[in-house]
């Protein structure tokens, strides 16, 4: 038997647009989140969306689900220390979640050949 080493060059898939705006959005958007965080006007932004019509609210949910779940978390009645945990776990979830992944990586692997 022996034993040879092959490169694999995985095909390169295209990347659309909106590769390189979603993680700058999504980067963005929780930059934006803490802005309102520090300035104290998540309480008003979380008060104006509640009081939506609850079709238009759950449309809200869905096209913003973190940062609805990180202003459901920071308007809880919890301690302020498990507050800021959690929404600073979502924070980082919700963008790691969406990092770009390298995928043309070189890979190696070895293969036998019988002769």
């Amino acid at each position: 038997m022996t034993t040879a080493t092959i490169d694999v060059h995985p095909p390169r898939a295209r990347r659309s647009p909106a590769h390189a705006v979603w993680f700058p959005g999504m980067f963005g958007m929780w930059v934006v989140f803490f802005a309102l965080l520090i300035a104290q006007e998540l309480g008003a932004l979380w008060g104006a969306i509640r009081a939506l019509p609850t079709a238009l609210e759950v449309l809200v949910w869905v096209a913003f689900l973190p940062w609805m779940l990180g202003m459901a978390v920071w308007n809880a009645s919890w301690a302020e220390w498990v507050r800021i945990t959690l929404v600073i776990l979502l924070a980082l979830f919700w963008t790691g979640v969406s990092a770009p992944h390298g995928g043309g990586e070189r890979r190696t692997r070895a293969r036998e050949l019988h002769p």
